[in-house]
């Protein structure tokens, strides 16, 4: 495992970590991008330790992209600088995007492969439940800022595998990005701007991750 970071600024500490999984090593699969954006240099140990076996359960490469800054908006922007540093050619990149205050259970490494390697096979973008701490959730029905509202964990629990939804938050979701997108800060949500600057672009339950939202934890 190695770290390259950029030094520490009032506002900002950039870091790689990269994790080798068999076929990483010898250079036979893709990496896996997973974006870790936080607003205060805080993450959760148990989520990195299953994003970690994430690499060995794939038999690949983990790219960590850490990007801090003062909101979140800007963290995310952060994630996509450090992409753009790996893909320099590229002009999208797929990102599993974990935030610093979810929690992977454990285990979840498996369902985070099995849904990335749907997502291979088939193109399409996918999203976990992201509880809230109050029990309401942010995966949305509709892509309208005035209709979009949350599903509710009953409705949740109604859907099948890899249902069609409208939009979610980035808690935990594997999306392809387009790498000078730029992530906006304003009352709407960085989240759901992005799916209305998207209007084309699927999403769809992954079921079989069940993340938890938590106060961060210094790492």
């Amino acid at each position: 495992m190695g770290i390259v970071s950029t030094p520490k600024a009032s506002d900002r500490v950039s870091a790689v970590i990269n994790f080798y999984g068999e076929k990483g090593m010898n250079g036979l699969a893709e990496p896996i991008y997973v974006g870790l954006p936080t607003r205060d240099g805080q993450g959760q140990i148990a989520s990195l330790a299953e994003l970690w076996m994430l690499g060995t359960y794939l038999k690949r490469t983990i790219h960590f992209l850490v990007g801090e800054a003062g909101n979140i908006p800007r963290s995310r922007n952060r994630v996509v600088e450090e992409a753009r540093k790996h893909l320099p050619n590229a002009e999208t990149a797929w990102i599993l995007w974990v935030d610093s205050d979810i929690v992977l259970p454990p285990g979840a490494h498996r369902a985070l492969g099995e849904a990335i390697n749907w997502s291979e096979a088939t193109q399409m973008a996918w999203a976990a439940n992201y509880h809230m701490a109050d029990g309401t959730n942010v995966t949305m029905k509709d892509r309208s800022i005035t209709e979009a509202y949350h599903y509710t964990d009953a409705e949740l629990a109604g859907l099948s595998e890899y249902a069609p939804i409208g939009m979610s938050g980035f808690g935990c979701c594997y999306l392809p990005i387009n790498l000078n997108y730029v992530f906006h800060a304003d009352v709407v949500g960085e989240d759901v701007h992005f799916f209305l600057d998207h209007p084309n672009l699927k999403i769809y339950y992954a079921k079989d991750i069940n993340v938890k939202h938590k106060k961060l934890v210094a790492l």
